[in-house]
């Protein structure tokens, strides 16, 4: 079998044409196309968890205070990093402007965060991480994707935010 039809599951259903069954393909994801979807999904959670009753949260960076949808799931370690990329204390809201400027201006009060919410020897370890490469499995990573989609689902609910919103 090739490495292309490895990656691909088959369905036969009855509806064809005359009475021929049809062929439908359903690619599966790869790691790191799940990778990306949980990624998406814990830092929409991320956001949830932070907001107030009215959808409001603040950036960890400057304080601003904007809506959820407004706002960001910045890493404090960067997201190009694996190893850290899926850890959910590693991701919290950020106003776009913090998330996107240069990291030598708002790093040191994202840290001091961090060290106030996690401690020190948390951050550390986050920071020791980027040295010690962790690859997820698939099944690790589909666990976290569902364990972030049920949480998202109940602060939805806590808000009042129909399924259809970020």
């Amino acid at each position: 079998m090739t490495k292309s039809k490895a990656n691909l599951t088959t369905k036969r259903s009855g509806a064809g044409r005359k009475g021929k069954s049809t062929t439908r393909r359903k690619k599966i994801k790869t790691a790191a196309e799940l990778s990306k979807d949980c990624a998406k999904a814990l830092q929409l959670l991320v956001r949830l968890k932070a907001a107030d009753s009215n959808g409001m949260c603040a950036c960890v960076s400057c304080g601003v205070i904007r809506h959820y949808t407004d706002m960001q799931g910045g890493h404090y370690i960067a997201a190009k990093n694996a190893s850290t990329r899926l850890i959910e204390e590693n991701i919290n809201p950020q106003c776009r402007q913090c998330n996107g400027w240069d990291m030598e201006t708002v790093h040191p009060i994202y840290t001091r965060h961090m060290e106030l919410t996690y401690g020190r020897d948390f951050v550390d370890e986050l920071i020791k991480m980027i040295k010690q490469p962790h690859r997820w499995s698939a099944k690790e990573i589909e666990q976290l994707h569902r364990d972030a989609l049920e949480q998202i689902e109940y602060h939805k609910q806590r808000l009042g935010v129909s399924n259809g919103s970020n």
